[in-house]
């Protein structure tokens, strides 16, 4: 998600995260491991359909104990593949709206077609 949104974009929870997760979205994890043992509470991506292989990309200890871990998915192809959707998406709509400015200014310049309107099928 991070190529939609200028400086990233970080969830947290359980729900909205494995969502994403299983539509190829994220294109990065980090997780933030407290050294120490809870024993209930709830579990990161419980539910996925697949599994997402990751790899380490930074690790960084903190004074406090706690590990904060980096990690990319080593395929990124769906991620890749939304890009390239959205950005036809995007391309399409521009077209649009550069055919509907053209309409608009036909219209203004000829009084005969001012009186049309344009029926969707």
């Amino acid at each position: 998600m991070r190529y939609w949104v200028a400086k990233g974009l970080f969830v947290g929870g359980v729900k909205l995260p494995r969502a994403l997760a299983e539509l190829g979205l994220i294109d990065e994890y980090e997780f933030v491991v407290q050294p120490r043992l809870a024993g209930h509470g709830p579990t990161l991506f419980k539910g996925l359909s697949k599994h997402v292989d990751l790899k380490l990309v930074s690790r960084l200890e903190f004074g406090s104990r706690a590990v904060a871990m980096r990690y990319k998915p080593r395929s990124v192809r769906l991620v890749q593949q939304a890009l390239r959707a959205f950005k036809d998406l995007s391309v399409q709509l521009e077209q649009l709206e550069r055919l509907d400015r053209q309409v608009r200014l036909v219209r203004q310049e000829l009084p005969v077609f001012k009186d049309l309107s344009v029926q969707p099928e």
